[in-house]
């Protein structure tokens, strides 16, 4: 059975909740609108379902807790869409058809395919109201898709579509894959986002790909748009096969958010895509890890390490294991936020075990995005008074070295010489060398019959003990 609302008296019409069982056309005339305050529950299990209006007339989602659009049919089609709840809206059936989706408030979520049909568009998308998932565009129109996770709204758009492809777009808060094999011409990829685009019909489109940021310092974009790229994932080679200069809009700083653009004309070849940069210092890294270091201090074990610059840096994990695989948090300690300075950090176990244990270092951006950093791990089993721990390391000036019995300490260059010695000091659990005069390279560092490599070079921030 069919059933017809025809809102052809009624300027507005207002439900608690729709449910569909069978057909359900809603014709409106002239600007009649739909205000829906519940859900939309569609079971109909014949062939084609539509719900909306062909006319200026919306339907509004504009509730006061989370509306829903559900129900056990594959699709919906719902032809001028206002989101309009500043709670949200789940969509959990499989199919989302719209023409024209207009954001007042409240973000989106589904799981499933939301399409906007060709000749159809978006607007009003902001940081407090987009999709939270993927967006697929039907023809070849100039498109924003407005999409984001749960915290970040990252637009992705494309112009001068060729052909009448079907492309999805989608935003990944991580890592980019393998995003060390890069192109000869930078110097590192994004560690934060990326996005995913790709044609999902059977036409070979081209188009103009124009990669957002709304906020410069959360994308690390850099001080010098000059040293900014457009980059490729090629999922056939597992590698980053192009970094393009692109034509940019905005401007970057890491020490303020703005918003800005760069663009790639004439892309055949869809996939991932994120921004490059050629420069390390000023597209950083979340942290820059000096060292990670363990050692014993009677019973005990005392974890150090040191950043040389943080973004956004929330907090540190620190876990410990008896095996390496089975781990249990047992410290968590601040991070700096933002620093272009070292930062050093410091926690102590009073109840290792009694052979190995193992620590793993992990750091936490404020967007909860977890990356784990380095392990390390101290054996009781067997008391090595040679070994000991240097740092930091990189350095420039001053190194530290740091034991259970330091003694006999010599530095030897790369060919093997020595240019320090100190002689044996019974007694010395730490010692500081002013080692400014060596020049840039790697030397090595012995005690007694333990050898371990330093890397002598210029860094930034200049002496800081």
């Amino acid at each position: 059975m069919k059933y017809i609302l025809l809102l052809l008296l009624f300027p507005t019409l207002t439900f608690g909740q729709i449910i569909i069982s069978g057909d359900a056309l809603i014709i409106g005339s002239g600007n009649a609108n739909l205000f829906l305050h519940g859900n939309i529950t569609n079971n109909y299990t014949g062939a084609s379902a539509y719900d909306g209006f062909y006319s200026s007339g919306k339907v509004f989602f504009q509730g006061n807790t989370t509306q829903s659009i559900g129900g056990s049919a594959t699709s919906l089609f719902i032809h001028n869409f206002e989101m309009n709840n500043p709670t949200g809206l789940s969509i959990g059936i499989s199919t989302m058809y719209i023409y024209n989706l207009h954001f007042s408030s409240g973000k989106i979520t589904h799981t499933g395919v939301l399409f906007i049909e060709d000749g159809g568009n978006t607007t009003g998308a902001n940081s407090n109201t987009y999709v939270i998932g993927s967006v697929t565009k039907y023809g070849n129109d100039n498109f924003v898709f407005p999409i984001g996770n749960d915290t970040i709204y990252a637009p992705i758009e494309v112009a001068n579509v060729s052909g009448n492809p079907s492309l999805k777009a989608s935003y990944n808060r991580a890592i980019p894959p393998n995003n060390t094999n890069i192109p000869l011409n930078i110097v590192k990829i994004s560690d934060l986002e990326y996005w995913n685009l790709d044609k999902t019909g059977t036409s070979s489109p081209t188009a103009d790909v124009i990669l957002h940021w709304e906020d410069s310092k959360r994308s690390a974009i850099g001080s010098d748009l000059n040293n900014l790229y457009f980059t490729h994932y090629d999922a056939s080679t597992s590698t980053w096969d192009y970094a393009d200069s692109g034509t940019k809009t905005g401007s970057g700083s890491l020490t303020s958010s703005n918003s800005g653009t760069i663009t790639k004309t004439g892309i055949n070849s869809f996939g991932k895509f994120t921004f490059g940069s050629d420069d390390a210092i000023n597209n950083p890294l979340p942290i820059e890890l000096l060292y990670f270091n363990t050692f014993k201090d009677e019973q005990n074990v005392k974890l150090e390490w040191a950043t040389a610059s943080e973004f956004n840096n929330n907090f540190f994990i620190i876990e410990k294991s008896k095996d390496a695989i089975s781990w249990e948090k047992f410290d968590e300690i601040n991070g700096a936020g933002n620093s272009n300075m070292p930062t050093y950090y410091y926690t102590e176990d009073l109840e290792p075990y009694n052979n190995i244990s193992y620590y793993r270092l992990s750091q936490v951006d404020i967007d909860g995005t977890i990356k784990k950093l380095e392990t390390r791990s101290v054996d009781f089993s067997q008391n090595n008074e040679n070994d000991f721990i240097i740092y930091p390391n990189p350095t420039s000036n001053y190194l530290n070295i740091k034991g259970a019995n330091i003694e006999n300490i010599k530095i030897f260059n790369s060919l093997g010489q020595n240019i320090y010695f100190r002689a044996k000091d019974y007694g010395d659990n730490i010692i500081t060398i002013n080692i400014s005069d060596l020049p840039n390279g790697v030397f090595y560092v012995k005690n007694k019959d333990k050898i371990k490599k330093i890397i002598k070079k210029w860094l930034f921030w200049g002496p800081n003990y």
